[in-house]
């Protein structure tokens, strides 16, 4: 990693919910594996929208939802790997996703305390591409929810990986108008 996996996170008890908040029981909806619609489950995942977007306290328009990227434990992953592809198979991509070398998705280390976050023990995984809505209200507890933050070092290591994902330039060139 090229950023300290130390210095990755820090405590999320004063912090109101935002950008950069672990939070756990948070309702993700992802695409059916063989039908044409979403399903919805609970999850870990990272909020991605700013804290003063989703203040219930700020009277204004368009903050009952907020976005978060749910994250797959990384034990989850490699056991996924190996059901669908075989023994091992994580070992191509896991080393590049880890050196941030893989755009559409981020390596988060494990968290230090285990105990606060059993399924973080060996780390996990943001797929970049799969970004979901949750409503504010569904935050039922949000101290108790709130796993962990991202320290301002692994905010600006995100920042950096979600720029680059949804703002590189297009592989093609684009007409300017016809």
């Amino acid at each position: 990693m090229k950023t300290d996996p130390a210095r990755f996170y820090g405590p999320a008890s004063a912090l109101p919910l935002g950008t950069g908040i672990l939070l756990r029981d948070c309702v993700i909806a992802t695409p059916h594996p063989t039908e044409v619609r979403f399903q919805t489950g609970v999850g870990l995942g990272l909020v991605l929208t700013h804290e003063c977007d989703i203040d219930q306290n700020n009277q204004r328009h368009f903050n009952d939802l907020f976005l978060v990227c749910p994250i797959i434990p990384l034990d989850r992953f490699c056991a996924r790997c190996e059901q669908e592809e075989g023994l091992g198979s994580w070992g191509g991509i896991l080393p590049q996703i880890a050196s941030q070398n893989v755009h559409r998705a981020m390596y988060l280390p494990p968290i230090h305390n285990p105990q606060t976050c059993p399924e973080m023990e060996g780390g996990g995984i943001i797929y970049l591409n799969h970004m979901s809505s949750c409503a504010v209200h569904w935050i039922t507890d949000p101290p108790t929810q709130a796993v962990c933050s991202l320290t301002a070092e692994s905010l600006r290591a995100f920042d950096v990986k979600l720029q680059n994902h949804l703002l590189r330039p297009k592989a093609v060139q684009l007409l300017f108008s016809r």
